[in-house]
């Protein structure tokens, strides 16, 4: 597990700008120690251990400035247990089956953090923008998404790989059909294309 430095030096940044006295900021301050704390664990399996050791840490929010993949393991920790929420980042089959069931409760927030993980802790680069791009279909927020895009990483994808995308999206289809048909349709054309 690799944190970027700058992720650690804007964490940094936020708790000396915290660092006024007052109820509040004390509670926010603690908040991001921990955080940082966490985020300086040196593997999974140290990194499974600290919200054991600090619970509170469960209560808080991730900082923008932290990895998507520890976003995902506060929400899914709270609401599943810690043990579930670190299994995808071992098991990549476990981590198949999240954005399975994202997609089927159309929980576009869920199906972000499964595109945190691929990318950032498996490098699958075409798995993490497609999933992101779906979940961004289901949150409504669709003016940032670049089917054309996905084209050269699906070409650069092993097979296996480049059919995740296009399985995923036409179960979006399915599943939410009202959301984004033309949009849909250029996403799963791209994969196609490359292949």
């Amino acid at each position: 597990m690799t944190i970027d430095p700058a992720t650690i030096s804007a964490l940094e940044r936020d708790i000396l700008l915290l660092e006024q006295p007052g109820p509040r900021t004390e509670s926010a301050l603690r908040n991001l120690v921990a955080q940082a704390e966490w985020l300086r664990c040196s593997g999974w399996k140290e990194s499974q251990q600290y919200p054991r050791d600090h619970p509170g840490l469960l209560r808080t929010t991730a900082p923008p400035s932290a990895p998507l993949t520890h976003d995902a393991l506060l929400h899914v920790s709270r609401s599943h247990g810690i043990t579930a929420a670190y299994r995808p980042l071992r098991d990549r089959e476990a981590l198949q089956s999240y954005p399975r069931r994202a997609l089927d409760a159309g929980d576009a927030n869920s199906l972000l953090h499964a595109a945190g993980i691929e990318g950032e802790v498996f490098g699958d680069r075409l798995s993490s923008f497609a999933r992101a791009q779906v979940g961004m279909i289901l949150a409504g927020a669709t003016d940032g998404i670049t089917p054309e895009e996905l084209v050269d990483l699906a070409a650069a994808a092993p097979e296996e790989v480049r059919g995740r995308p296009v399985r995923e999206i036409s179960a979006l289809s399915v599943r939410h059909a009202d959301r984004s048909p033309g949009l849909r349709l250029r996403l799963v054309r791209a994969p196609v294309e490359a292949g």
